[in-house]
């Protein structure tokens, strides 16, 4: 008797303006959302009135590319030419993610892990 496991490639397609994008929520990548999270939440915090427009667009820019993949803000930025829409759209595609990915349970089976390991460090 075999045991077939069927994994799901840890993916989700995104469509913005018509272009057609993959989030990738593997392992490595999530490391380098949080990375980047915690970098574009600083340079929000040190944005001023000179050089914040461009500020905001790289810091944009480095969120989408970590998101979409290289090269995404420039084709979505092609098309919306706006930094105020982009990031509104940011706030849209994050919350998109984190429903989807609570849809799928991802985050459930990452809850369900910590606290397994919690309940046997006590057991210990």
């Amino acid at each position: 008797m075999a045991i077939k496991i069927d994994l799901k490639r840890p993916i989700i397609e995104v469509e913005i303006n018509g272009l057609h994008f993959e989030y990738d929520y593997s392992d490595s990548n999530l490391k380098k959302e949080l990375e980047v999270g915690e970098n574009a939440l600083k340079k929000v915090a040190e944005l001023d009135d000179q050089n914040g427009f461009e500020d905001a667009k790289d810091t944009l820019r480095e969120a989408y590319d970590v998101y979409l993949g290289a090269g995404s803000f420039d084709q979505i930025y092609a098309l919306t030419p706006s930094i105020i829409e982009l990031g509104v759209g940011y706030v849209s595609l994050r919350t998109g993610l984190m429903e989807e990915l609570e849809k799928r349970g991802e985050f459930k089976a990452l809850k369900q892990s910590k606290s397994q390991k919690y309940i046997q460090s006590k057991k210990k």
